[in-house]
């Protein structure tokens, strides 16, 4: 009994195994066609074709033989040398004893089986044999990268077009009004480079615009909405690069304090919450907008690749920091393309007036740092490399130069780019020598204590220091600024070969004592 009970069981288990693999492979039967057309409709946007060398692609045609001869053309016939003969010792003794090396004799055997003589060529295979491809195509193998169509990309007339025409009048409601414009784009997936790590990175409008276009792009979008929204670089950075964006505003102060209240148009920092129950989940920081503190609301940039309106949920994110939105209705920053028409314009009274806000902003500035200058400074990026050695005037003589240099200014055109000229004035040095042969010991001691003093005091100055950084090239400048530009340009191409010329109109030095800007 417990025997044929055994053998049911194993035939039960046996039916079960057979049926899962009956079932398996009449799956894959059905889903194999599907699997088969959706690889055959992808396209590839490379432009090239896939090959790879095969024999054909190293042999001529039949007409076009690679050896040069024609059939039956007479050539030089062969002539046998040493590699047509085979040498060997041959037994040369016919003595019966044990046989020494002087018992054989070399003996040559011709083994070549060509005739010596002019003969008839005939082609055959070697005639049309290439030690290089034929074929003139590039051997190539489509790889996921093929696939990114590069053509979906957006201009900035595109990006425009989801931008408001009529912005509000204050800083902050401009920042709430273009996030909200933005909200739900999505990364272009079907456009994407593959970095080192062979990971995707998906293109945006944003990082379009800031000239990355396939980086992380949550600090290039809140960048994309400051300048949109009128916010100068130099009122609040923008950036690309997540680590440098926050040493820059850190540097410039504009985090709040703690305990403030934050407002609509501020910029916000948050960042993923740890789960005890994904101990390896990825904690990431983002940056974005307040859009309705009231509610919590806020836009983000390049969550799971797209722009979104979140609501803060404390399980879920914590916020780490804010940086407020300046204080100004004026307009006068927004993008011109972007501005009111004149039958929308707000009276100019109700403006801040612009020389206003250049001196609220000068009297803000640090007191000015004391700092001593490198013999050079060197300036490398991805393009040139920049050297710049300072010049260093006597006090006396740059007032003097000074002074000769306003006199010219006032006779320039007031249009004119005002370039400040120094030139250093000859010294006497035969004076000099007398006038220290008239000083007693004591005077020379005081002297010489006086200039180590000096030199001390220097060598504990911070050394100044200076950084390259790129001017958003769609920035707007002011019609002055971009007078003297035109005009700084005109005088670099004076008798000048263009081709010579290096392009710095999109540059600016800052320069750095102790993490102060000077």
């Amino acid at each position: 009994m417990n025997h044929k009970l055994k053998n049911e069981r194993i035939r039960r288990r046996l039916v079960s195994i057979l049926s899962c693999i009956v079932v398996f492979c009449t799956t894959y039967a059905l889903i194999l066609p599907a699997v088969t057309l959706e690889r055959d409709d992808i396209v590839y946007y490379c432009g090239k074709e896939e090959h790879q060398h095969t024999d054909e692609c190293y042999e001529s045609p039949k007409d076009r033989p690679l050896c040069g001869l024609k059939e039956g053309e007479m050539v030089d016939g062969h002539v046998h040398d040493e590699s047509c003969y085979k040498t060997e010792m041959v037994l040369d003794c016919l003595e019966d004893h044990e046989h020494t090396d002087a018992c054989y004799k070399e003996e040559k055997t011709l083994v070549c089986d060509k005739e010596e003589g002019a003969q008839e060529h005939k082609h055959s295979s070697k005639c049309f044999l290439s030690t290089e491809p034929l074929c003139g195509k590039e051997v190539h193998t489509h790889s996921r990268e093929c696939e990114s169509n590069k053509g979906l990309k957006e201009t900035k007339e595109d990006w425009e077009h989801s931008i408001p025409a009529k912005l509000k009048d204050t800083a902050a409601e401009r920042m709430v009004q273009i996030a909200l414009s933005q909200k739900d784009y999505k990364e272009v997936k079907e456009n994407f480079e593959l970095d080192e790590e062979g990971h995707e990175q998906y293109y945006t409008r944003y990082g379009e615009w800031y000239g990355r276009p396939y980086e992380d792009w949550n600090v290039m979008f809140v960048s994309f909405v400051l300048r949109y929204a009128g916010i100068k670089n130099e009122q609040i950075p923008y950036g690309h690069d997540w680590n440098e964006w926050i040493e820059d505003l850190t540097k410039k102060q504009l985090f709040a304090d703690e305990g403030y209240l934050p407002k609509d148009g501020d910029l916000i920092f948050i960042k993923d919450k740890e789960d005890e129950n994904v101990p390896d989940k990825e904690i990431r920081n983002y940056a974005g907008i307040v859009t309705d503190i009231e509610n919590r609301k806020i836009v983000v940039g390049d969550l799971n690749g797209q722009v979104k309106e979140i609501t803060l949920d404390d399980k879920e994110y914590e916020t780490n920091a804010y940086v407020a939105m300046i204080e100004s209705d004026a307009k006068d920053d927004v993008p011109a393309d972007k501005e009111e028409n004149d039958d929308n314009e707000t009276n100019e009274e109700e403006r801040p007036d612009e020389e206003t806000g250049k001196e609220e902003a000068n009297e803000e500035e640090t007191d000015p740092i004391e700092f001593r200058m490198p013999e050079q400074f060197e300036i490398e990026n991805e393009d040139f490399t920049l050297k710049l050695t300072p010049r260093v005037f006597d006090e006396d003589v740059q007032e003097e130069n000074q002074e000769q240099t306003e006199e010219d200014s006032e006779e320039t055109n007031e249009e004119g780019l005002k370039i400040k000229k120094f030139s250093l004035n000859e010294e006497n040095i035969q004076d000099k020598i007398d006038a220290e042969n008239e000083l007693t010991k004591e005077e020379l001691e005081q002297i010489a204590q006086a200039n180590e003093e000096q030199k001390k005091e220097d060598e504990d100055k911070p050394l100044l220091t200076v950084q390259l950084e790129k001017i958003d090239e769609q920035a707007q400048t002011s019609e002055e600024e971009q007078a003297e530009i035109e005009q700084l340009k005109e005088q670099s191409l004076e008798n000048v070969d263009q081709d010579n010329l290096l392009d710095l109109s999109f540059y600016k030095l800052r320069f750095f004592a102790n993490d102060q800007e000077v």
